[in-house]
């Protein structure tokens, strides 16, 4: 589910919600390969395995989200 989804279906986007990789991809704006290749690296957003599926809960994404723009602006020149 994307996020627009989300917040459609249930007012917001809830803190305790987990997502698969294809929905967790969307959320972040990036391609699911990306998303499972950072996983690989250990570079990605924090996930859990629940059986054989990876899920991403929906706080972790924002922190995740919140993390690259905090770095992009570190990093601009001036």
């Amino acid at each position: 589910m994307a996020k627009n989804q989300l917040k459609k279906q249930f007012g917001t986007t809830p803190d305790v919600f987990a997502v698969n990789t294809p929905t967790a991809a969307k959320f972040i704006g990036c391609s699911e390969a990306l998303l499972r290749k950072l996983r690989a690296l250990g570079n990605g957003p924090s996930f859990s395995k629940v059986g054989s599926k990876i899920v991403y809960p929906i706080y972790e994404l924002k922190k995740y989200i919140k993390s690259i723009k905090t770095s992009k602006l570190k990093n601009r020149k001036r």
